[in-house]
């Protein structure tokens, strides 16, 4: 599964940000993999299914993911979303 995320600059623009593997036994989800801190992984399943990616670095450290987490930026995004 991916996941979608608007760009905080541009909120009808989304990107990919994250893919979860789903793994089952005997029909059942057992497990679930994300893929949020994985660059390379995130650009290897995105790319190929030919989506737009952001990545989120390796971890929650990560300048990129830092970026994200803006609290400035974030409340301007969601007063766009709610007008």
């Amino acid at each position: 599964m991916v996941i979608w995320y608007a760009v905080l600059d541009d909120p009808e623009t989304c990107v990919v940000r994250d893919v979860l593997r789903f793994e089952e036994i005997e029909g059942q989800i057992a497990r679930l993999r994300f893929f949020a801190f994985c660059p390379e992984t995130l650009a290897e399943v995105v790319g190929a299914l030919g989506l737009p990616l952001a990545t989120n670095g390796y971890g929650v450290w990560a300048p990129e993911f830092l970026e994200m987490q803006k609290q400035e930026e974030f409340q301007q995004w969601m007063a766009q979303r709610v007008n």
